[in-house]
């Protein structure tokens, strides 16, 4: 099967697998900011593995520092969401439609995974 780089990531009507192009784009920028929570460094390193000869790519965080390896959750990426308004931070909370604060890309040792969190300044304020 190929590799697309497209908009979902779930198999197309082909049995391509489609990759949403701004997780992707956002994680690569993200990942290098986001602190090791195994050894509290900045030195997480995006890798996307779709070389595995399954249908499903793997999007990993690996730590230069202390060369942990997290998964990084994809389906955890905000819905409908493109690189420029992640970019920009013209992004609309989907509980009260007001501008977020941030989002996030946060790692845990105890999962081994780094999940994205939206945080709503009105909502959790």
């Amino acid at each position: 099967m190929a590799h697309r780089l497209l908009g979902g990531l779930r198999p197309s009507e082909k049995g391509d697998v489609m990759i949403n192009t701004a997780f992707v784009s956002d994680v690569s920028h993200r990942v290098p900011h986001t602190s090791c929570p195994s050894c509290e460094e900045a030195r997480l390193e995006f890798t996307l593995r779709c070389d595995l000869g399954g249908a499903e790519c793997l999007f990993l965080a690996r730590c230069g520092g202390c060369n942990t390896v997290f998964d990084l959750d994809a389906e955890s990426f905000p819905s409908g969401l493109s690189s420029d308004s992640l970019q920009s931070g013209h992004i609309l909370c989907p509980r009260c439609d007001q501008r977020l604060a941030m989002v996030t890309l946060a790692c845990s040792t105890s999962s081994h995974s780094c999940r994205y969190a939206l945080q709503c300044s009105h909502c959790d304020g």
